[in-house]
């Protein structure tokens, strides 16, 4: 079928970033019922080539730098770059499938490499199909427990959440599209978002993270009060808070100032007077640093009030889920030809009775595979094994909305953390139940692997939603190509895995907690920067949280083949802090469950006063120095929309701020996947590409400050430089 020629409007819809006035509707940028090229040969090929170069590079990358790798915009770029090299440029809605099937790189990558490695690091047994078969099962759920939910998040929110990822992809891809203007705009701030971030990263010219630790007239805050506030300077948190908003973005710091201006100063004073260890810490609390003291206990706290605003949520979306069901079961039992039913060709899913079908036969298929492959050799394998299979529904049930809402929100899902609480709930009850050993853990972690990709999925799943619904795609063609892509996906990221194992090895890196007995003596936290990218991956496979993990007891030098054992293991730090968490809860550890329970009490004030739960715990989860920028990043963006009182005047200023947002973001993204490739190829060589400055003292710190200050004030009055047309 050929495709209908039509102007692309001078970017999206003046009503797309903003709420519906009763009885306005809609109209995406393609409306029509048919004859857009959407799916075609060309569109699933170079999707597939993406999928599979993005899911070896992220699965690498992941394991080796603790970080993901954002591939939906990257892709996105590429795609309109293959559709300017090609002989009929590629339609808007191609771009789109390309970018649907490619980016289930970054979420296969995502949940799949923040677990499935703890198989090797405990010393389990495995196979390819035991590990391939994970990330695909989880990934399938994931997308087969949004689809009732898409209308919800894409509709009937538009305007109430921000989308910012999606807000990046979509002014990329309409921006490549039409050109002019705004595609200089674009190419200037995603080349200032490169090279910005490429100073700060790969050559460190200033520290990536603004510390009060590293001011010596704040020694007292630091090592005393234990008070401290870090700032990520990158570009891409800068647009990303712009694109979030004043009113999310402030809920979130919050909770931020929550777990480190209250919680860990309390918990600091307290310890003080404690000279022994208190679970989860391994040293006295008195000998632990600020960031320590978070990442001990404040972040548990944080990761209560998530489990507990998901189920909130789950409270308030009730009559959702009723009417979901409810349409489903409609469109089971419809006639055909049925009008009532009958949806637009920018409404269609996939049809309910095959996401019924899909969802039995992944279900059974699960169960079999718990039942007769994990669980095969222990007495009573089947009742375990439908133990195994109710929780693994249950729980991805219950968080599905809360990752979709997060990435809604931030474009970070905090799935290491959810997955962090799967894993604790089902060890519990397992143990319970007599399972001890290596059995309780394997199938333990394979829970948790299925959970932890079906996270990942939604949450990126719901921005293509978002996307399609702002473009015109057809829902089920995005639906469709999540389900194809993450089949390719699993198959490289597995074979990934497997082969890092075989000649790396994945290390327990030891990481006793800092001690911070000494100004002087300070010392670097290993970081997992895996949102701006997630991932846990970029925006949407993942988070940033820092990640300091623990050394099992099963040492991972036994798994290391002895003719590679000179070789340096990978970090995998969240897989480590996931076999950490298991062999302390089969060992003689405990969860730390009055944590949860602060996080619990907590999630439920901030609920009585009207403050969103989720956006605080969040706040409460991630670490500051990723919630302070974006805050920046909101306030610019509120300067913006009160730099004039013509109404036309700040609309011109506002879409332009969202355009030179975005370029930020890209570019971060981009210099993510260009770091990482530099990185890999002076490893792999040992040779040196990009001379590293180091400037990273307290010089560095405050420089930091400054050029991060100066890119704010760059985007302000560039912003504010539109006129009105």
């Amino acid at each position: 079928m050929g495709a209908e020629k039509q102007q692309i409007p001078f970017g999206l819809p003046e009503n797309a970033y903003r709420e519906l006035k009763p009885g306005e509707v809609y109209t995406p940028v393609y409306p029509q019922a048919k004859g857009i090229l959407e799916v075609t040969l060309r569109s699933i090929l170079f999707g597939v080539f993406m999928a599979v170069i993005f899911a070896g590079a992220a699965s690498y990358i992941a394991l080796k730098l603790g970080q993901g790798i954002e591939s939906a915009i990257p892709i996105s770029i590429l795609a309109i770059g293959f559709s300017a090299m090609v002989a009929r440029k590629s339609t808007l809605l191609e771009n789109v499938n390309i970018m649907a099937i490619g980016a289930t790189s970054g979420i296969v990558a995502g949940g799949a490499t923040f677990v499935l490695p703890a198989l090797f690091i405990l010393d389990l047994p495995y196979n390819f199909f035991q590990i391939f078969i994970v990330p695909l099962l989880g990934a399938v759920l994931g997308v087969l427990l949004l689809i009732p939910f898409r209308r919800y998040f894409v509709a009937d929110q538009h305007g109430k959440l921000p989308f910012p990822e999606g807000t990046a992809i979509a002014e990329v891809l309409v921006t490549g599209e039409k050109g002019g203007k705004q595609a200089v705009v674009l190419a200037y701030s995603i080349g200032i978002g490169l090279v910005y971030d490429f100073l700060m990263t790969s050559m460190r010219a200033w520290a990536e993270n603004f510390s009060t630790t590293m001011i010596s007239g704040m020694n007292l805050f630091t090592y005393k009060i234990k008070l401290i506030f870090n700032l990520y300077t990158s570009a891409a948190t800068l647009g990303l808070g712009l694109l979030i908003g004043v009113k999310y973005a402030s809920i979130i710091f919050a909770g931020s100032m929550m777990s480190y201006f209250v919680i860990v100063p309390i918990f600091a004073y307290l310890g003080s007077f404690i000279t022994t260890p208190i679970s989860p810490g391994v040293i006295p609390i008195a000998q632990m640093s600020a960031e320590d003291v978070w990442f001990n206990y404040a972040r548990y706290v944080g990761i209560g009030g998530i489990f507990t605003a998901g189920l909130i949520s789950i409270i308030k979306m009730s009559p959702v889920i009723v009417k979901a069901i409810g349409i489903a079961l409609g469109e089971l039992f419809k006639k055909k030809g049925d009008a009532a039913v009958m949806s637009k060709r920018v409404d269609k899913d996939i049809p309910m009775s095959i996401v019924l079908i899909l969802f039995v036969i992944v279900t059974i298929f699960t169960w079999l595979y718990f039942r007769f492959i994990v669980l095969a050799d222990l007495p009573n394998a089947t009742g375990l094994s439908i133990i195994a299979i109710t929780i693994t529904l249950v729980i991805s049930f219950l968080f599905i909305s809360v990752s979709a809402w997060a990435v809604a929100m931030i474009s970070v899902t905090p799935i290491s953390g959810m997955t962090l609480m799967t894993l604790m709930v089902t060890a519990v009850i397992f143990s319970q139940l007599g399972m001890t050993g290596e059995a309780g853990m394997l199938a333990t972690l394979l829970i948790g692997g299925v959970v932890c990709t079906a996270l990942s999925m939604a949450g990126s799943l719901v921005t293509q939603f978002k996307l399609g619904y702002w473009l015109g795609s057809t829902p089920k063609s995005i639906e469709w190509a999540n389900i194809f892509g993450c089949v390719v996906a699993s198959l490289v990221v597995t074979a990934v895995i497997i082969l890092l194992a075989q000649v790396y090895g994945f290390s327990a890196r030891s990481s006793e907690p800092v001690i911070a007995a000494s100004p002087p003596a300070l010392m670097e936290t290993v970081v997992d920067s895996t949102a701006i990218v997630e991932g846990d991956s970029g925006f949407i496979a993942g988070e940033e949280s820092p990640v300091i993990t623990e050394t099992p007891p099963s040492a991972p030098e036994a798994q290391i083949p002895s003719a590679v054992k000179e070789r340096k293991p990978l970090p995998a730090p969240q897989a480590n802090a996931m076999a950490a968490v298991l062999s302390g809860i089969f060992g003689a550890g405990q969860p730390p469950w009055f944590l949860y329970g602060m996080g619990v009490v907590v999630a439920l004030l901030v609920t009585m006063i009207g403050i969103n739960p989720l956006a605080f715990a969040l706040g409460m989860y991630l670490p500051i120095e990723l919630n302070s920028p974006i805050l920046a990043g909101a306030i610019v963006g509120w300067l913006i929309n009160k730099s004039s009182k013509d109404k036309k005047t700040v609309k011109a200023r506002h879409d332009k701020g969202i355009l030179i947002a975005s370029g930020l973001i890209a570019g971060g993204a981009l210099l993510g996947v260009l770091d990482a490739l530099i990185k890999y190829i002076q490893d792999a060589n040992a040779i040196t590409i990009i001379p590293d400055l180091g400037n990273t003292g307290e010089f560095g710190n405050w420089l930091g400050l400054i050029v991060f200050f100066i890119l704010a004030v760059f985007l302000y009055f560039n912003a504010r430089s539109a006129k009105a047309e």
